[in-house]
């Protein structure tokens, strides 16, 4: 089984060795104008002259210095033969424990059924803090969990983060980061989502299997430059219901140390952030609205994403370019 980390960098962090030492893995660094030159063993790294020599459609379709080029590692990694594919973020360094053991596997875990949203961090953290791109409106409601033990076939797994959470500006303006932190690192056994379920999870420690990478795209452009994973993850989760695969949450394997942030930088994201939950409740709606002919994961992105376009709370950036990502899918798959 061929295994591939992908992430972009515009740092030389000798953090990035220990991904490249990775027994089992291959590693890609999809580089950018701003990346320094790079000399690491084990690693293949995609400098900007490179891209340009690729025969990827996307290549042309993402700005430089966006961390949605990460979208390019994807897809080579997708041509290179990999069954799975881990998506790491370059502030996100790996703890010893790093790997994703259930991906692939049928795993009997506890599976939170019978509701609509779940957020993993609320629930961890008893509601101190919560996920990126969670729905606002339930923040401070009182949650009551139904877990069951069964068997789940797990397709993604999202794994967690120690020192710095993935959480919103808000949150991190507003709320206890130090108790949330905490609660995380005891967070110990993994847990699966049922189907019908929303559940919001990011690119920065996360794998899924090779079948599954349509919907893994990260789109960019408006609220996308903040919430492209969030986006990817909601979109992942609607197609995987036409399926037997769920999503897991693992443990913490990474500690993240947040790359600096200019205070202005903070403010644009926390607008880009409340851009898209102010539209989060209409695209879930419709999201689970939608109705497939197929249990192909392909052909139900391109039928899912020819109907997103029409809708009125999508950024314009997005028509077009999944076209040519599903192009790139096709030819590899």
């Amino acid at each position: 089984m061929k295994k591939i980390i992908v992430t972009t960098t515009i740092y030389d962090s000798p953090e990035l060795a220990k991904y490249a030492a990775m027994a089992g893995w291959k590693f890609i660094i999809v580089g950018d104008l701003k990346t320094p030159k790079i000399n690491l063993p084990g690693a293949e790294i995609l400098t900007a002259e490179d891209q340009k020599k690729l025969p990827y459609n996307i290549c042309k379709d993402f700005p430089w210095n966006h961390v949605q080029r990460r979208n390019i590692g994807y897809i080579h990694a997708l041509a290179n033969g990999a069954d799975i594919i881990a998506t790491v973020d370059n502030d996100n360094f790996p703890l010893e424990n790093w790997d994703f053991p259930l991906l692939g596997k049928t795993a009997n875990l506890n599976v939170v059924e019978n509701r609509d949203f779940f957020d993993i961090l609320r629930h961890i953290t008893g509601g101190v803090i919560w996920q990126r791109g969670t729905l606002y409106e339930d923040i401070n409601k009182e949650e009551k969990y139904d877990f069951q033990k069964k068997e789940v076939k797990v397709g993604i797994q999202a794994n967690l983060w120690l020192d710095e959470p993935d959480v919103d500006g808000i949150c991190r303006l507003t709320r206890d980061m130090e108790a949330g932190k905490k609660m995380i690192a005891q967070f110990a056994e993994p847990l699966g989502v049922g189907k019908d379920i929303f559940a919001p999870y990011d690119s920065q420690n996360t794998a899924f299997l090779r079948e599954l990478i349509t919907p893994a795209l990260l789109p960019y452009g408006g609220y996308f430059d903040r919430n492209d994973d969030i986006w990817s993850s909601y979109l992942t989760e609607r197609l995987l219901w036409e399926t037997d695969y769920r999503v897991a949450f693992g443990p913490a394997t990474v500690r993240q140390e947040r790359n600096p942030r200019d205070p202005s930088r903070t403010w644009k994201e926390i607008e880009r952030e409340i851009d898209f939950a102010s539209k989060l409740k209409k695209l879930l709606e419709f999201l689970k609205q939608t109705t497939f002919r197929s249990k192909n994961m392909t052909e139900n992105f391109i039928y899912l994403s020819e109907n997103i376009e029409k809708q009125d709370f999508v950024p314009k950036e997005y028509e077009g370019l999944w076209r040519n990502w599903v192009k790139d899918i096709e030819k590899y798959l």
